[in-house]
This record gives structure tokens, C-alpha cells and sequence, in this order.
């Protein structure tokens, strides 16, 4: 068994990566444990992420173009050559614990269920896994605690998938650029009946970007890139008008009142 972190970066340096230190170390201490550095990049300046990138000991693909997540996350499930290699997906800012990556990795050693994940939180907000896909959070159900759950929705960060699994449901959605391709994934992984997942304890912490408001321009960049992508989810997997409806409205709402 082999475990591989996907490390996705876009418009920045492989030295700024947020979990850079504990990758190094995890790498270092831990057999069969690898860093892949995938570059989305689409500006200029970022020429020495790929020396960066082998001091550290990282392999790096760049990718020339921001390709988004679901491509980027395909290429690297076509980059593992043996069904027994484990993808642990990562973005550039989001910090994991050790205590996270050494425990992801003894639950593969222990042939645990072939997806695992950890809980996310922003500040001390649990953001994933949940319980259920609703349109509020009081009815959502965080998970707090560490077990095995079915039909539940985790998000991408910290996500680690047997790539033979993914191989079996055929990847990610190619449709979806950035947004909404981890809940694709959990409503596919339930229609294929697939959808059990380990819980394993270790920090987490992201900042979501569709959740900081603290300037209007930016958030309403990034709300435009979320609502395109929204709206494909809904289409695919024929989601209520209601749902369609309030979901990005409570978002939008959210960036109007955030002065």
C-alpha cells in the first residue's frame, strides 16, 4: 500500500504551501508516503516551483493552466499506477495535524474502508463531514467524533480514496471547475452504494474561501465561479427547486451584509 497526498496549487509557491512542514515530515518518517505537487498556476512568477518542489523531495506535475479541481484530481488518479495507492487530496492553505496524516495512514494499513477523512473545521466550526446535503446547518449534523458512517458528505480536504475505488466509479465529475466536486463524488459514491467512510481524529483547519466576506470584489468573483458550478451540480443530480433556490441566495445575502 502506498499513500500519495495530492497537493493542488494555484498562483502560488511551493514553499507557501500550508502544510508544507508537516508533508516534509510525514514524508520523511513514513514508508510509502508520498508528495505529489499538481500546478494550476495560470500566472507569471511561479518558474521555481518546480526546483522548490524537488528540494523538498516532492514529485511536481505542472499542469500550465488552471485545469480546476476535477481535472486535476482525474490526472492524478490516471498518475497511480497500481490499484493499491491511496490519494489524500490537499489544497495549498488548508493545515493538517501529523496526528492526521499518521492516522489516515495506520488506517490503511489496517485495511480499513476504502475512504477516510477527518474533521474539518473553520476556526472551531465543523465544516465536514455531515450528515446530510440540507439547506441548513441545524440540520446538517456535523461529525465530531471518530467511526464509520454511511451516506455522508465529506469535503475534499484531507479526503483520502483507494484508487482502485475511484477508478471503480469513474472518477470525478469533469463538468464541475472547482466547486461542489466533493459532493458529486459522496452523491455518487451513495448510488453505487459505496459511500462508507472512516472518520479518523487529527486537526484539520481550512478557510473556506466561499465563507470569508471580507472583501465584497473578491467574494463576488469567487461567488460567480461557485454559482456556475452550483447550478451544473443541481442539473446532475436533479436537485428541488428549493434547494436551487436558497442555497446560493443564503451566500449572496451573506456578502451584502458583510460591510
Amino acid at each position: 500500500m502506498k499513500l500519495r497526498i495530492v497537493c493542488v496549487i494555484h498562483n502560488r509557491k511551493v514553499s507557501l504551501i500550508g502544510s508544507l512542514a508537516t508533508f516534509r515530515k510525514a514524508a520523511s518518517e513514513l514508508e510509502n508516503l508520498e508528495v505529489w505537487v499538481y500546478d494550476n498556476s495560470s500566472e507569471q512568477g511561479f518558474d521555481d516551483n518546480f526546483r522548490e518542489a524537488a528540494d523538498y523531495g516532492f514529485h511536481y506535475v505542472k499542469n500550465g493552466e488552471n485545469l480546476g479541481l476535477s481535472r486535476t484530481y482525474n490526472k492524478a488518479l490516471s498518475d497511480a499506477e497500481t490499484d493499491d495507492i491511496w490519494l489524500m487530496f490537499a489544497d495549498d492553505d488548508t493545515t493538517f495535524s501529523s496526528a492526521y496524516i499518521r492516522n489516515v495512514y495506520k488506517a490503511i494499513e489496517s485495511k480499513e474502508p476504502g475512504i477516510i477523512t477527518g474533521i474539518v473545521k473553520q476556526d472551531s466550526f465543523v465544516v465536514s463531514p455531515m450528515k446530510k446535503n440540507a439547506i441548513f446547518p441545524k440540520n446538517r449534523g456535523p461529525i465530531e467524533e471518530r467511526g464509520v458512517y454511511k451516506n455522508i458528505y465529506a469535503i475534499n480536504s484531507g479526503l483520502t480514496v483507494r484508487s482502485s475505488l475511484l477508478k471503480e466509479i469513474g472518477g470525478f465529475e469533469e463538468r464541475l471547475f472547482l466547486d461542489m466536486v466533493d459532493y458529486q463524488l459522496m452523491d455518487k459514491l451513495k448510488k453505487n452504494g459505496k459511500n462508507r467512510i472512516l472518520v479518523v481524529p487529527g486537526t484539520i483547519s481550512q478557510k473556506l474561501s466561499g465563507l470569508d466576506f471580507s472583501d465584497k470584489e473578491a467574494s463576488m468573483r469567487r461567488f460567480r465561479i461557485y454559482y456556475k458550478d452550483f447550478k451544473e451540480y443541481c442539473r446532475l443530480t436533479k436537485k428541488p427547486l428549493f434547494y436551487r433556490i436558497i442555497i446560493p441566495l443564503k451566500r449572496r445575502i451573506n456578502i451584502g451584509i458583510h460591510k
